[in-house]
């Protein structure tokens, strides 16, 4: 006989198969047998063409089977040879599964869910998440399963795949595996804070004050502060600290940031830059004290003392006097000085002011001017120039 075989060669387990058998013969009326070369199965069919159906195949089923027709003639018992032989095997096909990642950017100390899906009528079997370098590896049951990793570490980053494996008719299949997810843990430190105690202008000698703080689960870490000219750099550790300069030099002056870094799982992270703050080292001097003696109108060739002071923590100045119209200009150190003119005259007369200059680390300053004094010159009395043209008349003879 004739033996062919739908489908052939590979059958999908629980798959449908049909064996069909016929033969050329004027000897009609008899019966095909379909034997499996095991001995495991073997049916019968009346007809010249016959087709045998397996309609759910299971391994049992796969192997060699061949067919023979049989028929009476006049009574007597006839068989065919055996037909050629047809093969086929059963075979479980697993999809390769589908994986899923969540959040796609991970925190260190964050939750990571992966999951793992799977169609396939073969249900009751469990997937496994494998890390591509063999540091993690987990197995749950279900067609549709989620792998948490609750708090992850660094150890943890990397690329994962997973993998179907289930049991048909007590033999064990592994699916494909599925495509990889990959995920880097990082750490996020925000940008610190920064606050000056002073305001922009800061009194040469004085103390400044700057706070750096930063909110972050990462804790252990420092902060760096760090003039933008390079001149000044300090660490100090917390999540809040404040750096103390206690009397600021003009070499202070400018702007400043922070910065913190930490260690996490052995390794180093830095924030961002803070904003920067700024200051400017400045010399204030107040306005001098002026006073005169004596007040506001003066005899002709008399004395006059004009006397400046200041209260200031600059000391080592000068005090530089000043006539109004410009006639007058004298300077004298000290921080409280007498300026005397011991015969006025009437070039003397008019209004005065002082100021104070005085030199810190290198650079000069001046105080404003102080408030002005007057004074006048005025002649002896008529008797006092009557009497002294008498007595140069007298000298005259």
């Amino acid at each position: 006989p004739s033996i062919s075989l739908r489908p052939t060669n590979k059958v999908t387990w629980g798959q449908k198969v049909d064996i069909t058998c016929s033969v050329k013969t004027q000897f009609t009326g008899g019966s095909f047998t379909l034997i499996q070369n095991s001995g495991s199965f073997r049916e019968t069919k009346s007809g010249t063409s016959v087709a045998f159906s397996l309609p759910k195949v299971d391994f049992v089923h796969e192997g060699s089977y061949y067919c023979q027709y049989q028929t009476r003639v006049s009574g007597r018992d006839f068989s065919s040879p055996h037909s050629s032989s047809v093969h086929f095997t059963v075979v479980v096909t697993l999809p390769a599964p589908s994986i899923s990642l969540s959040p796609n950017i991970v925190i260190w100390g964050g939750k990571v869910d992966i999951a793992c899906s799977v169609k396939s009528q073969f249900t009751g079997g469990s997937f496994t998440l494998i890390q591509n370098s063999g540091s993690f590896r987990e197995t749950k049951s279900g067609t549709s399963v989620t792998f948490s990793l609750p708090k992850v570490d660094f150890v943890h980053e990397g690329s994962y795949y997973c993998q179907y494996q289930t049991r048909v008719s007590s033999r064990d299949f592994s699916s494909p595996q599925s495509s990889s997810v990959h995920f880097s843990v990082v750490v996020t430190l925000p940008a610190p804070s920064i606050s000056l105690s002073s305001t922009k202008e800061v009194t040469w000698g004085e103390k400044v004050n700057i706070t750096c703080s930063v909110e972050t689960q990462f804790t252990g870490g420092s902060f760096t502060v760090i003039q933008n000219s390079g001149s000044f750099r300090e660490t100090k550790s917390g999540t809040s600290v404040t750096f103390s300069l206690p009397k600021v030099d003009f070499v202070h002056e400018g702007s400043y940031y922070c910065q913190y870094q930490t260690r996490v799982s052995s390794r180093d992270f830095s924030s961002p830059h803070s904003r920067s703050v700024h200051f400017s080292v400045v010399v204030t001097l107040p306005a001098p004290s002026i006073s005169l003696s004596p007040t506001k109108e003066v005899t002709w060739g008399e004395k006059v003392d004009i006397t400046c002071s200041v209260e200031t923590q600059f000391t080592g100045g000068s005090f530089t006097l000043i006539q109004n119209s410009g006639s007058f200009r004298e300077t004298k150190s000290g921080t409280s000085v007498t300026f005397s003119l011991p015969k006025v005259d009437f070039v003397h007369e008019g209004s005065y002011y002082c100021q104070y200059q005085t030199r810190v680390s290198s650079r000069d300053f001046n105080s404003p001017q102080s408030s002005s004094v007057h004074f006048s010159v005025v002649g002896k009395t008529h008797l006092w120039i009557f009497c002294n043209y008498i007595f140069a008349n007298i000298l005259q003879f």
